[in-house]
């Protein structure tokens, strides 16, 4: 089968004979010259007589250099459930209980080890608690059909609901903070209102003790303004689209939006341009229109109801000379590959100019950054990479020396620097960073990616769980130390988890025994978001010190 996106990417696919996607071939056909050879990227897939994948591999040849190779592999169980997913970067292992729910991620990363997280629902298969892989315990209390009422972090509350009859949440309290929230028929927020309700602790990262919003619909359930007691009243204004137009600030200056006959957003001088062109155009005169008609009814792709003008404005027949894609933005330029990706980025003017230079991986993941900073004169440059576990969850950010070549920075094993910053994944919720000592834990709304709250803290990394086997086998034999996780290539981990737990059985070392010390100067920082969930500013923040022996 064949298939091409609108910017002109072609895409041949392949099929078993149960009518399984068997491969995948993307090209693009409108620069494929000798001058600017574009090699496809093609991925191939393996399944088991089920129709289940079991591997995925992809390769992109590149002129000039090694190729770019992506091999993803899978294991089920026996009720069909993914157990096991792994790729260069990262092994993944999942437990499911019998009714299916996930109760335990391990998560096997190189030049990290291993990270867990383990969770515990109720008969309805509502979630009620998560361990977290620095050891602490994140609690969701619920009632009745999985309500929730509250949040509980290693026993210490992070917030409170009260909640309607039709079970909408009317209160909330965060830290020495209490929101209220009022609701339409329809289910739309209409206020906001936080007060202080006791002593704060800390200090507040805004000034006044009040916090308030309300909100303006109109019939067709649009957003028409906004009233912040600290922004003032804002105005919105839509097409008959429901397209955003206006946006009427009273402290700020006021944006007006217009856009292109793609939907794409365009500046408000282009705007008036072509609309003032439109206006000055000549009628067709009847011979002209007989003309226009006579001299292209042979095209299949005709309409006789456009005139060239709507022709050209229309992206369904832009072709390949017009792929639709971003190439100047105020001060900033972009260029891009044959599959869309933005492989480089220049803003600023030429004596204070930025430029990256971006790298995509077979799965179009961003894979590298190289970043040249141009100022009074002086030249900086740095590079950096990127790791992705077998569901395309970025997992670690490290440094590269831009002053190597590709080949050596990749020879060096950049991901095992000190300043490499790792992220940590709750399903498709990023709910941790770490960079050396410095912990950051994000806690969401339940069930949704609103964000609650931000935990900061400072961990020792030898003393969590992920860790604390590697230094309990210190003092045992070299063939012991040989099968730390943080030391083989992910490839290697599958060999060597079999023996390694006899090891720790035979050594009287289990994770169970592996207890992570309390986090030290842990803050909580706690949210104000709009009615859409988007945050706003941070309320309050809340500081313990952790006294240690």
């Amino acid at each position: 089968m064949f298939a091409r996106s609108f910017d002109w990417v072609e895409h041949s696919f392949a099929l078993n004979r149960l009518e399984a996607l068997d491969g995948v071939s993307s090209e693009e056909n409108n620069t494929n010259t000798p001058e600017k050879p574009n090699p496809p990227i093609r991925t191939r897939f393996q399944r088991d007589i089920l129709g289940r994948l079991l591997g995925k591999y992809s390769i992109k040849q590149q002129p000039g250099q090694r190729p770019l190779i992506q091999r993803d592999r899978y294991q089920y169980d026996a009720a069909g459930q993914l157990i096991t997913a792994r790729n260069a970067h990262a092994r993944v292992v999942l437990h499911h209980d019998r009714m299916g729910n996930l109760v335990e991620e391990q998560l096997y990363q190189r030049g990290r080890g291993l990270s867990q997280l383990r969770h515990t629902y109720d008969e309805l298969g509502n979630r009620l608690r998560t361990h977290l892989p620095d050891g602490r315990q994140l609690d969701t209390l619920r009632y009745g059909s999985g309500h929730v009422f509250a949040m509980e972090l290693d026993g210490e509350t992070l917030c409170d609901i009260e909640r309607d009859s039709l079970h909408r949440e009317i209160s909330r309290s965060q830290g020495a903070l209490r929101s209220r929230y009022q609701w339409n028929a329809m289910g739309r927020l209409l206020s906001s209102r936080t007060e202080q309700q006791q002593p704060l602790v800390g200090e507040p990262t805004s000034q006044g003790q009040q916090i308030a919003r309300s909100y303006q619909y109109d019939a067709a359930g649009q957003l028409m303004a906004i009233n912040d007691n600290s922004k003032g009243l804002t105005r919105y204004g839509y097409d008959e689209l429901g397209r955003l137009l206006s946006a009427a600030h009273p402290f700020a200056v006021n944006e007006v939006f217009a856009f292109d006959p793609a939907h794409n957003l365009i500046s408000q001088q282009q705007a008036e341009h072509n609309q003032q062109k439109r206006k000055t155009d000549n009628r067709w005169s009847e011979e002209e229109c007989q003309a226009y008609v006579k001299a292209n009814a042979h095209r299949p792709d005709f309409d006789p109801w456009l005139t060239p003008e709507q022709v050209q404005n229309d992206p369904l027949f832009w072709g390949e000379a017009r792929p639709n894609r971003l190439t100047t933005w105020q001060d900033h330029r972009y260029q891009y590959d044959d599959f869309g990706n933005c492989i480089e980025k220049i803003s600023g003017s030429a004596g204070n100019q930025t430029k990256k230079n971006l790298e995509w991986d077979t799965e179009h993941r961003l894979s590298r950054v190289w970043i040249e900073r141009k100022k009074n004169g002086n030249t900086t440059r740095e590079g950096w990479g990127y790791d992705y576990d077998p569901f395309d969850r970025r997992l670690a950010k490290y440094p590269l020396d831009a002053t190597e070549n590709k080949q050596k920075s990749r020879q060096s094993r950049p991901w095992k620097s000190p300043q490499t910053t790792y992220y940590g994944w709750d399903g498709h919720q990023l709910i941790s960073e770490q960079q050396q000592n410095k912990h950051q834990l994000y806690i969401y709304e339940p069930d949704s990616f609103v964000p609650l709250a931000l935990v900061t803290s400072e961990i020792d990394a030898k003393n969590q769980p992920a860790n604390a086997l590697s230094e309990a086998l210190k003092d045992y034999p070299p063939e012991w130390q040989q099968l730390q996780h943080q030391h083989q290539h992910p490839e290697h981990w599958a060999q060597v988890l079999e023996q390694q737990k006899k090891y720790r059985q035979k050594a009287g070392v289990t994770e169970l025994k592996a207890k992570a010390k309390t986090p030290e100067n842990q803050q909580i920082h706690y949210y104000h978001v709009d009615h859409l969930g988007t945050p706003q500013l941070f309320l309050l923040f809340l500081i313990h010190f952790n006294e240690r022996d």
